[in-house]
């Protein structure tokens, strides 16, 4: 189990290696685009028939994207956009491995406070304890843990 955990964390933190591309973050269309607010609705639309097209690469759409902002005189509201989203971004993926690279750890934790030598009662004490210390990290783990016991 703890073998399937730690799997899980080292696929995870894989994904985030550095490859050939230049890696960004995807932006979901419910993040707000202060920029649309200063162009009109033809404009909005031409820009998310830019975004929307899936023939086009990330980079393709970005670029066709800063084309469409300095002709609506927005590329500098953009690029600050795209500079910022990025940069939050980088700040949620450090909390996001830090948070993966504490389950194995954790779960280690949890599983260990069992042996023979205690009572169930103490066992189960000693568990809400630790859960109630780390209760984001719990929440995964205990939601892992059910779903690799189904029989």
């Amino acid at each position: 189990m703890c073998l399937r955990v730690a799997s899980i964390a080292i696929l995870v933190v894989a994904l985030f290696l550095p490859g050939q591309s230049e890696r960004i973050h995807t932006i979901a269309k419910a993040i707000p685009r202060p920029f649309l607010d200063k162009v009109s609705e033809d404009a909005k639309t031409e820009f998310w028939n830019v975004a929307k097209d899936k023939t086009l690469t990330v980079k393709q759409v970005r670029e066709k994207q800063v084309e469409w902002a300095k002709k609506y005189g927005v590329k500098d509201q953009l690029e600050n956009f795209y500079k910022e989203f990025e940069a939050h971004s980088k700040v949620v993926d450090k909390e996001v491995l830090r948070f993966l690279a504490s389950l194995p750890r954790l779960y280690l934790a949890y599983m260990n406070i069992a042996d023979d030598s205690r009572t169930l009662n103490d066992i189960l004490t000693r568990r809400k304890e630790l859960v109630g210390k780390n209760t984001k990290e719990y929440t995964v783990i205990l939601h892992t843990l059910k779903e690799y016991m189904k029989m």
